[in-house]
């Protein structure tokens, strides 16, 4: 999902319920749902320490994870030696976001921007208070739900590596690692299995006008006729791997996509639509 999620009615809102439902024959294959804000802030109290301000009412919500919970902080508990950088405490699962910080860094006079996605089970409420990754978009590769399936790289990979880059091969991943790392969409966007493409998406307090937006995906189903130098090889199925939601520009893409072993020698493969039985 990318684009900003926009309340149903046309005026402006304080907070509202985002989600996303991806429906197949056999029941939801995806599902999420979260509390969406205005711009809130945290302020401090003489008697109720850090607290979130209610929130001003917006039109839009970008759908960045820069206002959900997470960030970091320099490590107070660490003094560097002369020369040494600083030690930073970052939040792993989303280091781009606000929030995580150590109260003690922050101005009691001041006020400081707070998140505008939540999930509703786990609230935030304070400075450092800790949350889940909350929102709907693509997550990088290096923060903690996807780095935690890359793999195991130490000194027995490392030493593997540099035999297979002396032998003229690439180096390969290590034992341990499990494809589900390319997998950028957030864990609770991401099905149990390949979609078959014909499933209905339901779209709740993302659209304008409407509270409940519903529509199916086009049921296309494509396979390759793979080719090498001696005529046709083999004929494999397409597997529906990507759903782009785009609300800004009101699209919805789909990705199909296959890997073949270089062993195979394929020098050119035709994409056809296949009838769906």
């Amino acid at each position: 999902m990318t684009g900003s999620a926009r309340p149903a009615g046309r005026a402006p809102a304080r907070e509202w319920q985002a989600s996303v439902l991806v429906r197949g024959s056999d029941g939801a294959r995806v599902a999420s749902s979260l509390r969406v804000t205005g711009p809130r802030r945290f302020r401090h109290r003489t008697l109720g320490g850090w607290t979130l301000t209610d929130p001003e009412p917006t039109s839009e919500v970008p759908i960045r994870y820069e206002l959900s919970y997470g960030g970091s902080y320099p490590d107070l508990d660490h003094a560097p030696s002369p020369g040494e950088p600083h030690r930073w405490r970052v939040y792993e699962a989303n280091p781009a976001g606000v929030g995580h910080w150590d109260p003690r860094i922050l101005d009691t006079a001041k006020t400081y921007a707070g998140p505008q996605w939540e999930d509703p089970a786990s609230p935030v409420t304070a400075p450092g208070c800790g949350a889940p990754l909350a929102g709907f978009g693509p997550v990088a590769r290096a923060w903690s739900s996807r780095r935690s399936l890359a793999g195991t790289y130490d000194d027995a990979w490392i030493e593997r590596a540099r035999a297979e880059a002396e032998s003229g091969a690439p180096p390969d991943y290590p034992a341990d690692f499990d494809a589900r790392f390319f997998q950028c969409a957030h864990p609770k966007l991401i099905a149990p299995g390949h979609l078959r493409g014909d499933e209905t998406l339901v779209l709740g307090g993302l659209c304008p006008g409407a509270a409940r937006l519903e529509t199916r995906l086009p049921g296309v189903e494509l396979e390759a006729d793979l080719f090498g130098p001696r005529n046709r090889v083999s004929t494999h199925p397409l597997p529906l791997d990507t759903v782009h939601v785009d609300l800004d520009a009101a699209t919805v893409s789909l990705t199909w996509r296959m890997t073949v072993l270089q062993d195979f020698g394929i020098d050119h493969a035709v994409i056809l639509e296949k009838e769906r039985t």
